[in-house]
C-alpha cells in the first residue's frame, strides 16, 4: 500500500533581486544588523534571518545548470581597484553565510561591481543614506 503525494512547484525566480545586507563603510564581513529598507533606513529585517530565508529558497533549486551570481557594489569612496576588491569580499562573504545554510556551491558565483553600476540617488536622499544603499549586494539568476 502506497500512500504518496507527489507536489509539483514551478518556483519563479525574479531576474534580479537587490539581496538587502548592507555594509559599513569599507567593510565586507560585518554587515549593518538590521537590512535597509528601499529609503536606505534600517528596517526591522535582521540580515541573519534574510540570509536565512534567502538559503531556504535556494536549497529548493535543483536544476543542474541554474547558478546564481552573487554581485557585491560599494559606493563611490576611494579608488576603482580598492572599489572592485572589496565588491568580491563583500559578495565572497554573502557565498560563504549561503553555503554554510547548506547552499550547494555549484550555484553559487561571484562577480563584483565595486562602484561602476551605483542605483539612482532619490530626490532630497542625504548622501550618508545613499552611499549606505549603494554597499549592497545582489543575486542575479543566470540565464
Amino acid at each position: 500500500n502506497s500512500d504518496s503525494t507527489v507536489v509539483v512547484r514551478n518556483v519563479v525566480i525574479p531576474d534580479t533581486v537587490t539581496f538587502r545586507v548592507n555594509f559599513p563603510f569599507n567593510n565586507a564581513t560585518d554587515p549593518y544588523e538590521f537590512t535597509l529598507d528601499d529609503r536606505g533606513l534600517p528596517s526591522d529585517q535582521r540580515w541573519l534571518d534574510m540570509i536565512d530565508r534567502a538559503a531556504g529558497f535556494l536549497r529548493t533549486i535543483t536544476a543542474p545548470t541554474a547558478k546564481i551570481e552573487i554581485v557585491g557594489h560599494t559606493d563611490p569612496v576611494g579608488s576603482d581597484e580598492f572599489n572592485i576588491g572589496l565588491g568580491r569580499r563583500r559578495a565572497e562573504f554573502i557565498r560563504r553565510e549561503l553555503i554554510k545554510r547548506g547552499v550547494p556551491e555549484r550555484l553559487l558565483a561571484v562577480r563584483t561591481e565595486g562602484e561602476r553600476r551605483p542605483i539612482a540617488q532619490r530626490p532630497n536622499e542625504s548622501q550618508d543614506q545613499y552611499h549606505a544603499r549603494l554597499r549592497r549586494v545582489e543575486l542575479i539568476k543566470v540565464r
